[in-house]
């Protein structure tokens, strides 16, 4: 039995299939079981409406037909949980920390991730993100965590064996909204 999450994504490059489906059909065709998780986004031949939906499309598939050929699909709608503000796709930003503006009124919240190497900040309205803004966007490498001190200054510390910690001085009041880093 083998476990695989996130059946649409495309591989890293170099990899022997281009699609994580494809990966699936050759453990099947080895006997080999397998348990694995997709999106209705992700149906290929249901993009489309979808998209009619969301607004938004989705770059990675998987065909119909291949789904089809499973033993067993499960759908799952689990109630009184409701669907994320906001996300990432089809790649994730691997966010690894986050931490909250001060004054709640502004209802901004910073992120700090491995895989986007990026500080990303988002401003939320009524259950919608307002803005997502990228900093420091392939500069530090891999950022671990982010925090800040009750005086408002914004901590980042990279990620690996040697990781620094950096303070990131913004402008006092006003020009926090708008902030350079």
């Amino acid at each position: 039995m083998c476990l695989i999450d996130g059946l649409a994504y495309g591989n890293p490059p170099g990899s022997k299939n281009r699609e994580r489906w494809q990966d699936v059909e050759e453990l099947l065709a080895a006997g080999i079981s397998v348990t694995t998780t997709i999106n209705l986004q992700y149906v290929r031949e249901r993009q489309a409406q979808v998209e009619a939906i969301r607004g938004k499309r989705v770059e990675d598939s998987v065909p119909e037909s291949f789904l089809r050929q499973a033993d067993e699909i499960e759908i799952v709608d689990t109630p009184g949980l409701e669907q994320p503000v906001h996300y990432w796709a089809p790649i994730s930003v691997a966010p690894s920390g986050l931490a909250l503006e001060p004054n709640p009124s502004q209802r901004i919240v910073w992120i700090s991730t491995l895989a986007g190497e990026t500080l990303l900040r988002l401003t939320f309205g009524e259950g919608c993100t307002v803005s997502e803004e990228h900093f420091l966007e392939h500069r530090l490498g891999r950022l671990r965590d982010v925090r800040i001190d009750a005086s408002g200054v914004l901590y980042v510390l990279t990620d690996g064996q040697e990781g620094v910690l950096y303070r990131l001085n913004r402008p006092a009041g006003e020009g926090r909204k708008k902030t350079h880093l």
